[in-house]
């Protein structure tokens, strides 16, 4: 298993940009997608296996969006914050897809192909008081398909 946390201001991937030259059409990333890109992969080269990973995983991105300036207020009679200090759901753009999208082409180097990942879960919330932005990535083996008879999560008599 491997486990990290990348403290960096999170942003979705956006849509690819189409041109037009001599005649050709090509599709590029945007500016701000590549270099947001190459920051997650800079911060995570650290973490990437010696041997890119040949096998299916199991990817879980947590994406820890900043908290806004209206949830950090402080008492003047307590000095303690006020309302809730703890991580909350984020029902905001972008879609949790986007920064999944992003997370991946940035770790292109960890595994020989992105198709490896065959259970994704992303997870979007806004950061609890004090905490900084940024990404909590777990990869892991994904092991026996749910489902099948090698899965020992049944009972033989769920199985027949």
């Amino acid at each position: 298993m491997i486990h990290f946390r990348i403290n960096m201001a999170p942003r979705g991937q956006g849509r690819p940009r189409a041109r037009a030259f001599a005649g050709h059409a090509s599709v590029y990333k945007a500016g701000k997608d590549r270099v947001h890109e190459t920051t997650i992969a800079s911060l995570s080269a650290q973490h990437q296996p010696v041997i890119p990973i040949d096998y299916a995983v199991q990817l879980d991105i947590v994406v820890i969006t900043p908290r806004p300036a209206g949830l950090n207020h402080i008492s003047k009679r307590t000095g303690q914050p006020t309302g809730n200090t703890e991580r909350t759901w984020n029902t905001s753009k972008p879609d949790a897809d986007n920064y999944a999208k992003a997370v991946m082409d940035a770790l292109s180097a960890f595994w020989i192909d992105d198709k490896l990942v065959v259970d994704l879960r992303v997870v979007k919330v806004v950061a609890a008081y004090n905490e900084s932005p940024g990404f909590e990535i777990t990869i892991r083996h994904a092991g026996v398909v749910v489902g099948t008879l090698l899965d020992t999560t049944l009972s033989v008599s769920e199985v027949f």
